[in-house]
C-alpha cells in the first residue's frame, strides 16, 4: 500500500507541475564543470527513494549535452534527456480473505525527454554573462513511471520529462575566480511556462549560488539551488518555493574530466520521497 501511495504522489506531482509550474531549464548544467567552449557531456542521476518503491536498479535519469562556438562571444547549447524507470507490478490483497483487491502492471519504459536548445552569450574570462534557450515538447503523454522518476532524479530539470510544456528561460550568470583557485558562482533569472494543450502560462524565478575550489587536477563545488513560483499568488511562501543543498568533485584528466554529484532536498514535501540524489557524469573537450 505504501508503494502504490507513492506511485499516486509521483503522479501529482508531475501533474501539478505540468498544469501549475515549472522549474529551471538550464543551459549549461550548474554542477558540471565547464572548462572550454567545445565540448560534450554526459550526466547519469539516480534518486535514493525514501522506502522500497520496486524499482529497478537501473531506474535513472540520463543527460547528453553538448556546446559549440558559434563566434568568440556566442556558443550554443543543447541537451538531451533520457529517463529509464522499471518498477515491479502491485498487487493489493485483501487481509481476510487473501484475495487480490488491484493488481497494478509496471512495464519497463525508456523515453527521450523535451530536449533543449539554447544560446549562451558570453566574453573570455571571469564576469557576468547571459543565456537564452527553450525545451521542445516531445515527452510522451502516455508513460508515467520513467518521466516521474526522471524529474524525481532532477528536479532542477523536472520539466525536461513534462508533456506537452513549452518552455522559454533567461538567464544571468555571475562567476569569478580568484588567485587561490577559489570560485563564486552566481545564477539567476525567469522561466515561462506556455502548455501546449490546457492550462495558463505561468512564471517561474530560479535561482543559485555556489562556492569553491578549481585546481588543476580536482574541483570541488558545493551550493544550493532554489526556485520561486511567481505567479501562483494561491499558494503559500512555503508552497512556492523548492530548494536542494548540493556538492560535486571533478577530476581533470586531461581533455576527460569525470565527476561524482550528491544532492539532498531541503523541503518537506520532497524530503517525504527522496532521501538523497547520487551522480556521475563525465565530460569531455573537444
Amino acid at each position: 500500500m505504501k508503494r502504490l501511495i507513492f506511485c499516486y504522489k509521483l503522479q501529482i506531482v508531475i501533474l501539478f507541475a505540468s498544469l501549475q509550474f515549472t522549474t529551471s531549464l538550464l543551459a549549461q548544467p550548474i554542477w558540471l564543470a565547464q572548462t572550454s567552449d567545445k565540448s560534450i557531456a554526459i550526466e547519469v542521476f539516480k534518486p535514493n527513494l525514501a522506502g522500497d518503491f520496486g524499482f529497478s536498479f537501473m531506474s535513472s535519469a540520463l543527460f547528453l549535452s553538448g556546446r559549440f562556438s558559434l563566434g568568440s562571444n556566442l556558443i550554443f547549447v543543447s541537451e538531451i534527456p533520457l529517463a529509464h524507470a522499471h518498477q515491479d507490478d502491485i498487487n493489493i490483497v485483501n487481509p481476510l480473505t487473501g484475495e487480490t483487491m488491484f493488481e497494478f502492471d509496471f512495464d519497463p519504459e525508456t523515453i527521450i525527454g523535451n530536449p533543449y536548445i539554447g544560446l549562451e552569450f558570453r566574453k573570455p574570462g571571469p564576469g557576468v554573462f547571459a543565456e537564452i534557450g527553450m525545451r521542445i515538447p516531445i515527452t510522451p503523454d502516455d508513460k508515467f513511471s520513467a518521466p516521474s522518476f526522471g524529474a524525481m532524479a532532477d528536479y532542477d530539470r523536472l520539466v525536461a520529462f513534462a508533456p506537452d510544456l513549452f518552455t522559454i528561460t533567461g538567464k544571468i550568470n555571475y562567476q569569478n575566480k580568484n588567485v587561490s583557485n577559489l570560485i563564486i558562482r552566481l545564477r539567476g533569472g525567469p522561466t515561462v511556462w506556455i502548455p501546449t494543450e490546457e492550462g495558463d502560462t505561468e512564471l517561474v524565478l530560479d535561482y543559485s549560488a555556489q562556492v569553491g575550489y578549481e585546481g588543476q587536477l580536482v574541483s570541488i563545488i558545493g551550493g544550493f539551488t532554489g526556485l520561486l513560483i511567481v505567479t501562483e499568488e494561491e499558494l503559500g511562501m512555503g508552497e512556492r518555493t523548492v530548494h536542494h543543498l548540493g556538492a560535486t568533485a571533478s577530476f581533470n584528466l586531461g581533455t576527460l574530466h569525470p565527476g561524482v554529484l550528491f544532492r539532498i532536498p531541503i523541503d518537506e514535501f520532497l524530503e517525504a520521497s527522496i532521501d538523497f540524489i547520487f551522480g556521475l557524469n563525465l565530460l569531455l573537450d573537444l
